[in-house]
């Protein structure tokens, strides 16, 4: 086939062309193109399916079975188009002018679109989060409810259903906090001055315990800061990834439990004032 530049005027020139063509055509013709262009059809539902079925039996990512669905489908009834317009008599390179035409106008007015569908691709290839995982993508933190090729979908813990395009996600810095299966979980607590530090640390040792770390994982439990008022204590542990959130409001209830429990004294910032006499 002959090379066809992407001539706005030569295209109208050829849409012309082909008009004229489909007046002149016999009822017979027209009859058998139309029959033509059932069976095609048809033949599209049956590749289509086939298609599906064979995907279904890959181990490719979901999101990707709907973009190859997508890309055969519109080649196949690009083929179809091809097909019945050369059973009517139609010059198949005039025909493939205007649809050059016509595909350079609609690729212009959706760049933006298309540059989501690229960063969809990337998403998905390079596989940096999936589905049902806990992510931070463009300073949003949820769960990946869907990945699309235009947007990723996050579903918040206060119940927001966010939409991200795709080119934000691949231009931000991506958390994946379920990855690894595993998070550290830290806290810090104050206490008095006058509380024994050997019984906070038995109450922090204890609040850590019934919380439920995670076996044979390190847990830290020490001085931070020597602060004005108060002695604050750094405790670290690590849990489910999963886990993550109801394990950190836990540890903060069992925290206040234990600190009653050995009489800990939590502080609040005040000042003491002394006078002299």
């Amino acid at each position: 086939m002959e090379a066809v530049e992407l001539d706005p005027v030569t295209a109208a020139e050829e849409l012309s062309d082909i008009k004229k063509i489909l007046q002149q055509l016999p009822m017979r013709q027209i009859l058998w193109s139309v029959v033509l262009l059932l069976v095609l059809l048809v033949l599209v539902r049956v590749i289509m399916r086939l298609i599906g079925r064979a995907l279904e039996r890959t181990t490719l990512d979901k999101s990707l079975h709907t973009f190859i669905k997508s890309i055969v489908r519109i080649l196949l009834y690009f083929l179809v188009v091809l097909v019945v317009s050369g059973s009517l008599g139609i010059n198949v390179t005039s025909l493939v002018a205007v649809l050059s035409v016509a595909s350079l106008a609609i690729s212009l007015s959706v760049q933006g679109v298309l540059s989501n569908v690229a960063s969809g691709l990337m998403i998905i290839g390079s596989k940096p989060f999936k589905q049902g995982e806990y992510v931070s993508l463009d300073g949003h933190e949820g769960t990946v409810d869907e990945i699309g090729l235009i947007y990723t979908r996050l579903h918040t813990i206060d119940n927001r259903n966010i939409l991200l395009p795709n080119s934000k996600v691949t231009d931000s810095v991506i958390q994946n906090f379920s990855i690894l299966g595993k998070r550290r979980l830290e806290v810090l607590v104050s206490a008095s001055y006058d509380s024994d530090p050997e019984a906070v640390f038995r109450a922090l040792h204890k609040a850590v315990e019934l919380s439920g770390p995670l076996e044979g994982e390190e847990v830290i439990v020490e001085f931070d800061e020597f602060g004005d008022s108060a002695i604050s204590y750094q405790v670290c542990l690590w849990v489910k990834a999963s886990d993550f959130l109801t394990a950190r409001y836990q540890l903060r209830r069992n925290i206040y439990r234990c600190f009653k429990a050995e009489h800990v004294e939590m502080t609040y910032p005040h000042l003491n004032v002394h006078m002299k006499q």
